[in-house]
């Protein structure tokens, strides 16, 4: 079942980041943020998610037995813009200074995706991002609208390209032409290599993506 964490003050009228996380509620992504930065922000950390289809733009082929890309990802904005959030605002003394989304992995995937649709968001931090996912730069590049006055953080594992699924394999050349997508339609992009695959310091690697967008 789907919930929700806070992390933050309830004062308010800070940055206010929503990250989804396959597993955990949050607590250590929270911790790496506040080692590295001391810039105030608030943190909705939303857990029990399907995965592969509350993460997804649009449906898809599975890669492998047990996949499921339903493409609910619009469904489930709706649900952090229609319930979680008007319940975490109402409880701030300020509002946001802005709002900002983030994920690692399909999560990532995800808060890319909210480039495209009617969202709040203004910053978009993705962590080893699944930009692999089949045809979603081709559903990019239909976005027809301005990025402008959007910020993008995208990093990714300089061996994550490394793998014997060839689609995951496109992860590294996906995500630079999503870079290059992005710039050319106005958005404002910071890109990291990492060390490692993708399962090297998810935590630090979603952490750095976030606070570069403060």
């Amino acid at each position: 079942m789907k919930d929700y964490s806070f992390y933050g003050s309830k004062e308010g009228g800070v940055p206010l980041f929503v990250l989804n996380t396959f597993d955990g509620d949050g607590l250590l992504e929270w911790g790496a943020l506040k080692k590295i930065t001391n810039k105030p922000v608030d943190l909705i950390v939303i857990h029990g998610a399907d995965w592969d289809a509350d993460m997804t733009p649009y449906p898809a082929v599975p890669l492998y037995k047990g996949n499921h890309f339903l493409g609910q990802g619009e469904k489930h904005l709706r649900y952090i813009k229609e319930e979680v959030l008007p319940l975490v605002t109402k409880s701030l003394t300020n509002p946001p200074s802005f709002y900002g989304i983030a994920g690692y992995s399909l999560a990532g995937l995800f808060a890319c995706s909210t480039l495209f649709w009617d969202s709040p968001f203004t910053r978009v931090a993705s962590a080893s991002g699944s930009l692999w996912y089949p045809g979603f730069l081709d559903f990019a590049q239909k976005y027809e609208g301005s990025l402008s006055g959007k910020f993008v953080s995208l990093s990714l594992g300089n061996k994550e390209s490394l793998t014997k699924n060839p689609t995951m394999a496109q992860v590294g050349k996906k995500t630079e032409e999503f870079v290059a997508l992005l710039k050319d339609k106005g958005a404002q992009i910071s890109f990291e290599w990492n060390e490692g695959n993708h399962f090297v310091d998810a935590e630090g690697r979603m952490a750095r993506a976030i606070a570069k967008l403060l």
